[in-house]
Order: C-alpha cells, then sequence, then structure tokens
C-alpha cells in the first residue's frame, strides 16, 4: 500500500473516529437528560441518523482506497510472474 493510501485512509479513519466520539458524547448527554421517554428516543433516533449520514460517506471512502490499494497490489503480483 502507498504512503498516500495509507496517510488517506487514516485520514478517514480519523473522522469516522471523531464522529463516533462526538456520537456517544451526545448519546450519553441524551441518556442522562430528564425528558420524557418518547421525546428522548425521537431525538435519540434523529441522533443515530445525523451519525449515519455524516459516516456514509467516510466509509464509501475507506471501502474504496481499500479496493485501489488491492487492485494495484494484484496488478503488480501478474506483472511480477
Amino acid at each position: 500500500m502507498s504512503d498516500h493510501t495509507k496517510n488517506a485512509i487514516d485520514a478517514e479513519l480519523a473522522v469516522l473516529a471523531s464522529i463516533e466520539a462526538r456520537y456517544w458524547d451526545e448519546r450519553a448527554t441524551l441518556e442522562r437528560s430528564a425528558m420524557p421517554p418518547s421525546v428522548n428516543e425521537h431525538l435519540r433516533q434523529q441522533l443515530e441518523a445525523r451519525r449515519n449520514t455524516a459516516r456514509e460517506p467516510h466509509v464509501l471512502q475507506v471501502a474504496k482506497l481499500h479496493e485501489e490499494a488491492m487492485m494495484r497490489t494484484m496488478f503488480s503480483a501478474r506483472i511480477s510472474y
């Protein structure tokens, strides 16, 4: 895997970790709130939806970078023979 690809994957993983940390902080705050359960559940669902929306492009980018790295590895292995 090239340094560029590794750095790009590391950057995407850092963004994903940040999204997760924020989600769990907000989730903990929500769990400690004194709101009625129905309101709490509604807000939890909104929080989950925002998390999923924020994560999706980064998860897709990691998958794309991984696939590209695998294709380069496979292609270079074929040339070696």
